[in-house]
């Protein structure tokens, strides 16, 4: 971009009142950073100056969404999508293409301010940059046209007042649905229902038409006990297959040492050792991932000073 910057790097700071105290002298205005998700799972991510006054409720309401459709987004979001660790949020970080959906509303105080001071994507580091190189980079991230917005109006959405930055929200996509589970759940909902409907009638005789008689009389039915679920893990971790695995490798060496005894023979119950198991597999999966993230946005930072500096 052959834009002019000042980085100043201190200590990691987890508050913009420990930032200022180790970037003094700066030249410029700190600035703040919200990203924000609504329960369609859109992303919002809110820039501003420090003095301004957010009120997520009345912001809610000025987007369209209610009083309560506004909450800070999971830590999750933070690693996939910006690709930055908790207390590093930026709208540097918007140059990853993960990050291509998510709406960015800029305080319109920034437009006074010569100069604005950002975390670029790691918080023991502070960049400073005029308004114009913050915007020439939003345009070489394909964000010509930035959304200021005045954060501390005090708009009051009604029947004579429409939500003022509705305009601001894209459609709700199939992509942000899928982001928290919640297509899926959906759609397996409206299989099983359209199922009941347009199946064949089914017949009350048989064992469940037993049970529900003998509930009828005051009898309880006898339930069998099923063992417990493994739990799933996220798409491509394959956790319930790599426990069964390891459960026959620990039963082999057990009948090489004790004879013809097996997991489940040494606990009370061999699902809960399955699924005990499980869980510790499912942790060391999210440990590899978050050190896997860590790599990925030391990367993403560089990648954003280097565009920066236009090379």
């Amino acid at each position: 971009l052959g834009v002019a910057y000042q980085l100043y790097t201190h200590p990691p700071v987890l508050t913009v009142d420990e930032q200022a105290a180790q970037v003094k002298g700066a030249t410029g205005e700190f600035t703040k950073n919200l990203l924000l998700k609504d329960k369609k799972g859109r992303l919002i991510l809110i820039s501003a100056l420090t003095k301004t006054k957010i009120d997520l409720k009345l912001l809610s309401q000025r987007l369209g969404l209610g009083k309560g459709g506004l909450r800070m987004a999971p830590d999750e979001n933070l690693a996939t999508v910006l690709q930055v660790p908790a207390g590093c949020v930026t709208p540097l970080a918007l140059f990853s293409d993960s990050a291509k959906d998510v709406v960015l509303l800029l305080d319109h105080g920034f437009t006074s301010q010569p100069h604005l001071l950002f975390h670029p994507l790691s918080n023991d580091a502070t960049v400073a940059l005029t308004r114009e190189a913050f915007e020439a980079f939003l345009r070489s991230v394909g964000r010509s046209e930035p959304a200021y917005v005045d954060l501390e109006a005090n708009v009051v959405v009604g029947k004579d007042q429409p939500p003022d930055l509705a305009a601001h929200l894209p459609a709700p996509s199939t992509a942000a649905a899928a982001a928290d589970g919640t297509s899926a759940v959906t759609t397996a909902a409206t299989s099983s229902s359209s199922g009941t409907s347009a199946g064949p009638s089914t017949s009350t005789s048989g064992p469940k038409a037993g049970a529900a008689g003998a509930a009828g009389k005051g009898k309880t039915a006898p339930q069998k006990k099923t063992p417990a679920a493994v739990p799933k893990g996220p798409p491509g971790d394959d956790v319930a297959t790599c426990t069964t695995r390891i459960l026959e490798m620990l039963t082999e060496h057990m009948k090489k040492c004790n004879g013809n005894s097996t997991v489940a023979d040494q606990t009370a119950s061999g699902s809960s050792t399955t699924e005990d198991l499980a869980l510790n597999l499912q942790h060391a999966l999210v440990m590899f991932k978050n050190a896997a993230y860590t790599n990925g946005f030391f990367a993403g930072r560089s990648a954003v000073l280097d565009r920066v500096q236009g090379s």
